[in-house]
């Protein structure tokens, strides 16, 4: 009787358990990734180095190296004044349906001179030749097939570019964006979640998945090579739990 009990416990708890699905809200907060921009210390420098997100299948890049406290810093292919123009860590983690995206930076929203610039994605190796075949509108969410893209205004940060979108384009949809508006502690957060399916990406084996932002002047970037990593599907998984359930109650007969 005992056993019966522990199995069908067991199986409950199984039906309960959500395997195909992340939890983030895309709202600016990053609490829901493990991280804290209302500590008062979030202002310091390399505060995101050292507080790095929760999660086994978080793929991130940090560059926290300057704060609101400080002057001219070297913050990339160029400098900032104190880290208004820094890119400061991005963030990514995907679940059955939806690759999830966060990116911190100095850089407001309200900024005019040289503003964030749009958020790069492709499954495909984007060096060489090779350029970005997705983009997400900073302004607007939209998702785009992209076939153009405008380079950083200087040169000598072209290793920056692209940081914008083209004329050339096609729309595949609304993503979730939210772009903080008040700065946490001299942060901004922009995150937005995609369908996968949108950009060819499926979750029966893990895929890799490059990205890419920075604003318009190219002052500092950052860049990620991220892994899609493989979820089980939820038909299979149903499946599975009902032949589960059909066998206890044969062995309760």
């Amino acid at each position: 009787m005992k056993t019966k009990i522990c199995t069908l416990t067991t199986l409950i708890l199984l039906s309960t358990t959500v395997y195909s699905y992340a939890f983030y809200n895309i709202d600016g907060d990053l609490n829901d990734w493990g991280i804290d921009l209302t500590d008062p210390q979030a202002q310091n420098k390399h505060y995101l180095d050292n507080h790095t997100p929760i999660g086994s299948n978080i793929d991130f890049f940090t560059e926290d190296n300057t704060d609101k406290f400080q002057g001219s810093q070297y913050v990339g292919p160029g400098y900032s004044n104190g880290n208004r123009y820094d890119a400061e860590a991005i963030y990514f983690d995907n679940d059955a349906q939806y690759a999830y995206i966060a990116i911190v930076t100095g850089v407001s929203s309200s900024e005019n001179s040289f503003p964030a610039g749009d958020i790069f994605l492709d499954s495909i190796d984007p060096t060489g030749n090779q350029q970005y075949h997705y983009g997400i509108d900073i302004i607007t969410g939209e998702f785009y097939f992209v076939d153009s893209w405008i380079d950083v205004d200087y040169s000598d940060h072209q290793s920056a570019s692209p940081w914008k979108i083209g004329d050339n384009k096609t729309l595949l949809g609304q993503a979730d964006l939210f772009y903080t508006t008040q700065d946490i502690n001299s942060h901004y957060v922009i995150e937005a979640r995609v369908p996968l399916a949108w950009m060819g990406i499926g979750t029966s084996s893990s895929t890799d998945i490059w990205l890419h932002w920075t604003m318009r002047c190219g002052n500092d970037t950052v860049d990620l090579k991220g892994t899609v990593h493989s979820t089980p599907e939820p038909a299979t998984f149903f499946l599975l739990l009902n032949g589960f359930w059909g066998f206890f109650f044969l062995r309760k007969k």
